[in-house]
């Protein structure tokens, strides 16, 4: 008796405390069992929509910026969805042009009916049993005939409501189109990013590659120096923690090279763990040709800005409603046709036709000053999307200048960059060379070749900075899918390159 209990116990214990008591009336795993319980439903699993056009073979050449740029469009979702968009605008467009035809329908029905004390018909929507009366002339005991109706509409006057639907379906279709071109740069604008600062991480490896050589040849001065004894145990230590100290940032920057080679590849729609070798950052990009002032870019920029083209499209949209509501709110002239024939077929008779047209007019009197305030509505609605493109026109304004000025300080820094490691290789040289005639201490080389790493990577940060705001300063002018014969010149070197030292060069 007293096993019994127990398993009695347990057993209620176990149904109290499962995932689904017996007073509980949720379906099962139709959600998680308590709040602090995770829902267990089917493994999600993410298909893929669309094939990769570009196969492994193309993937093993050096991939140049160009194909890059057209790998992303294609495989990009979000240009697969702008690109959709548009062309369910366009058909919708030419769905709003119907109302300029007339409307053709057509009704056919089958009638029969029994005359023997009870009458049933049949028309498509179901049967109706009704009671019949005695009459001096029974009917026949069965009667079926065929229907057939031919309507035929046409709008006649509307007062501008066709051309108005037609007009708001023709500035959607613009405005998809727009945001299309709007999506097709900024995908761009982000392999550029991804694709500049992948070649400045690529250029910080080759420039930290040369410190570490740099600070090999000072351990190996301290070393020599040290055993001439010219020189402290110190200075050695120094070295070794300077190499040390080197080899930690070379090892920081591959690191980040290939992140940035992962944001690159995900960038154009491949798995982040794709084998690829990226062509170095061209001489011509195809961007912007930097001309003129700053005011021709503005108007530049007005003319082009897709984003402006949008806002413009929606100002229109709601021209086109107002428009729309003013010819609802007006008289509708519709004629109208109609043929009719009945083919009596039990028992058999001729047939007969009726056909008639007529026009009809349809006009709203009064529906409580409703169309009033709603146009009302659309020119406040109108007014404000006038403010807001002011707004955005300034904005963009200040993207403009805001990336010109950036470009153009860039571009202008190239050379102070360049000239700034070409002093400080040679003054590394040129102290090396003291310290092992003993006229320099050890920290001057230190110091010196700090100069020279920082030198370095200047140079391959100014470039970065170059390549990467002339991509901004195209993209906030609206011209970075328009590379019709407009192209500018890159820096004067590679972002990779680094001026080889010569070390048979007599420091002066």
């Amino acid at each position: 008796m007293k096993n019994a209990r127990n398993v009695i116990l347990l057993g209620l214990l176990s149904l109290l405390s499962s995932c689904e008591p017996f007073y509980d009336p949720v379906a099962n795993n139709d959600v998680s069992c308590s709040r602090g319980t995770a829902w267990q439903g089917d493994p999600i699993v993410v298909k893929k929509t669309v094939e990769n056009p570009y196969t492994a073979a193309d993937l093993t050449q050096t991939m140049p910026l160009s194909l890059l740029l057209d790998m992303a469009l294609y495989n990009n979702p979000s240009t697969r969805a702008s690109w959709n968009a548009a062309r369910a605008s366009a058909y919708a467009y030419r769905a709003a042009l119907s109302p300029y035809y007339p409307t053709l329908g057509y009704v056919g029905s089958l009638n029969a009916q029994a005359n023997t004390g009870s009458t049933f018909a049949t028309a498509g929507a179901g049967i109706v049993s009704t009671t019949t009366t005695n009459t001096t002339t029974p009917p026949p005991a069965y009667t079926t005939n065929l229907s057939n109706d031919l309507n035929l509409s046409y709008i006649l006057l509307d007062f501008g409501g066709r051309n108005a639907t037609a007009e708001l379906a023709r500035q959607t279709l613009y405005a998809s189109n727009w945001q299309h071109n709007y999506t097709m740069q900024e995908v761009m604008l982000s392999v550029l990013d991804a694709y500049t600062n992948y070649i400045g991480n690529q250029g910080l490896v080759v420039a930290y590659e040369e410190n570490l050589k740099d600070a090999q040849v000072s351990l190996d001065a301290a070393k020599v120096m040290h055993k001439a004894g010219l020189s402290t145990l110190t200075d050695v230590l120094l070295a070794q923690s300077n190499l040390e100290q080197t080899r930690t940032s070379l090892i920081q920057a591959q690191g980040a090279e290939q992140t940035a080679l992962g944001d690159v590849l995900i960038t154009v729609g491949l798995p982040p763990d794709t084998e690829i070798s990226l062509e170095n950052l061209p001489q011509k990009l195809p961007v912007i040709e930097i001309s003129g002032n700053i005011s021709s870019l503005l108007e530049t920029a007005k003319q082009n800005r897709p984003d402006l083209g949008i806002a413009i499209a929606a100002i229109k949209q709601q021209e086109a409603e107002l428009a729309i509501s003013y010819s609802t709110s007006m008289p509708i002239l519709t004629a109208n046709a109609n043929w009719n024939q009945i083919r009596f077929i039990s028992p058999k008779k001729p047939s007969g036709y009726n056909s008639t047209a007529f026009l009809e007019v349809n006009f709203p009197i009064f529906q409580g000053f409703f169309f009033m305030n709603q146009q009302r509505q659309i020119r406040a609605q109108i007014e404000e999307a006038l403010a807001n493109l002011d707004v955005q026109v300034a904005a963009i304004s200040t993207q403009v200048v805001t990336n010109y000025y950036a470009f153009t300080s860039a571009e202008a820094a190239l050379p102070s960059a360049e000239a700034s490691l070409e002093y400080s290789q040679r003054a590394f040289r040129g102290v090396l060379v003291q310290y092992k005639t003993g006229t320099s201490s050890f920290l001057d080389v230190i110091t010196a070749e700090t100069v020279l790493n920082n030198a370095r990577a200047q140079l391959v940060l100014t470039r970065t900075q170059w390549a990467a705001s002339l991509a901004n300063l195209a993209f906030s002018v609206g011209v970075l899918n328009d590379t019709g014969g407009r192209w500018q010149d890159g820096p004067p070197q590679q972002l990779y390159q680094i001026p080889i030292r010569d070390d048979n060069e007599n420091t002066k």
